[in-house]
């Protein structure tokens, strides 16, 4: 895959880059032996590849991540496998869970849950091989109840996850303000002993 800068704001407006790594909403390129990162919506996808113009026609797939060893062709059996399962053409995706492992062998498993097309929820496994582009993928269809269940359990998690990271951030601050007004006082203190002993 190349791009074209088409954001004539950037200096580099009108360059075109070899594709390093792209993900939904950045582009890395190799700019001059260093590798830059450029919003995707400021540049033009050239694809050089069946995969690349595969891309270019459904870039909701890039909200699935390729993690090491994970082969691009991955998301040319995953749009194929999702519209043979929901029917229907993949114009949208959202992506709920994206989890990889990989074995000492060089196995590995993903597992998904999706929303596609803004209606339909799926559970997707996904086992390959390192480099491979053959895949064994299984799609579960969520019942609306357990799906329902699950985003409430999730969201609840998640604001637990918030109130947690905020109260790391009240004790920083707490801890700053503190030895900030220590330090404080202990260079007056400092300064008074100087002074008294002139």
């Amino acid at each position: 895959m190349r791009i074209k800068i088409i954001n004539e704001k950037l200096s580099n407006y009108n360059d075109e880059y070899k594709v390093q790594g792209m993900n939904y909403d950045m582009v890395v390129v190799d700019d001059n032996n260093e590798r830059t990162a450029v919003n995707i919506e400021d540049v033009e996808l050239i694809p050089e590849t069946d995969i690349d113009k595969l891309i270019v026609s459904y870039s909701d797939i890039l909200k699935v991540k390729l993690n090491n060893y994970i082969s691009a062709a991955l998301y040319a059996a995953l749009i194929e496998g999702i519209e043979g399962e929901t029917n229907s053409r993949l114009d949208s995706l959202e992506v709920l869970k994206d989890e990889y492992k990989i074995s000492k062998r060089g196995v590995w498993d993903k597992r998904l849950v999706l929303v596609v097309n803004n209606s339909i929820p799926l559970d997707v496994t996904i086992i390959g091989e390192k480099y491979a582009d053959k895949f064994s993928i299984t799609f579960k269809e969520i019942n609306l109840n357990d799906f329902i269940e699950g985003c409430f359990e999730n969201i609840k998690h998640i604001k637990r996850e918030i109130e947690e990271k905020e109260k790391s951030v009240d004790r920083y601050k707490h801890m700053l303000n503190d030895v900030l007004k220590n330090s404080v006082a202990s260079e007056n203190n400092s300064k008074n002993k100087l002074v008294s002993g002139m």
